[in-house]
């Protein structure tokens, strides 16, 4: 799905231009560190006078035994390029992970996720990448961000800080959880649902969605709600994004 915003004759000069989902991969085969993911679509590479960032979506599933997965701090590359660290939570039941990391990468349609982590237990590794295009010589930043681990109830508000046309990305991980889950979006930053749903283990989901802001505002909400998920072994993670 691509967000996309148009350009006018007053816009100004540094902006999001769009955000796109692009794709996935999922490792089942107990994953070990360092880690390499498979070859994953990043979209087209920008077109001059453009830059492109890609935000990784990356989660560990335990598959009903018990691990303990952290990433090591600055080991996140994206296409070769070193990645940041924008937000990340973790269960306390089993320690399922989802975080997101971002960079600036210029080149390529595909690439591969790479990092070193600690511990160890995860049946399956997963990754989904959004490519975000920028216009002007300004970088992307987190804005504001948001993290719960373990879940404490079957629906869950993110609350998180907005302008009009910054990034907004929502992104859950859950054990035993609906293959259907809710997003709601309370405040009308433009949500519609989620982009990807994904069994990566036996009814262990990771799900998320990415769009560029319709509205400005502090604490801002939406809500994502699965009834049926194992909320001590499920995580929550949203954050939005802007020029700085």
């Amino acid at each position: 799905m691509l967000w996309h915003r148009l350009a006018s004759a007053s816009a100004p000069s540094d902006i999001i231009e769009s955000v796109t989902y692009t794709g996935n991969v999922n490792t089942t085969n107990n994953p070990t560190s360092p880690f390499t993911s498979a070859t994953v679509s990043f979209g087209a590479a920008p077109a001059a006078g453009k830059r492109r960032y890609l935000l990784a979506v990356i989660s560990f599933t335990q598959g009903g035994t018990s691990g303990d997965q952290t990433i090591t701090s600055g080991s996140i590359t994206i296409g070769g390029q070193a990645a940041s660290m924008a937000v990340q939570a973790k269960a306390t039941n089993l320690n399922n992970f989802i975080a997101l990391a971002f960079a600036e990468v210029p080149t390529g349609t595909s690439g591969q996720v790479a990092f070193t982590f600690t511990g160890s237990g995860a049946t399956s590794s997963f990754v989904a990448i959004y490519s975000v295009v920028v216009l002007g010589t300004r970088n992307l930043t987190p804005r504001s961000t948001f993290s719960q681990g373990p879940l404490a109830a079957a629906s869950t508000t993110i609350t998180l800080d907005v302008d009009v046309g910054d990034v907004a990305f929502v992104g859950m991980v859950v054990r035993n959880g609906s293959p259907t889950p809710t997003l709601t979006d309370n405040s009308g930053f433009g949500f519609s649902g989620f982009n990807f749903v994904i069994d990566q283990a036996s009814s262990e989901y990771t799900s998320g969605a990415a769009i560029l802001s319709l509205i400005s505002g502090t604490a801002q909400t939406v809500t994502i709600t699965d009834t049926i998920a194992d909320r001590t072994s499920s995580a929550i993670i949203g954050t939005t994004f802007y020029l700085t």
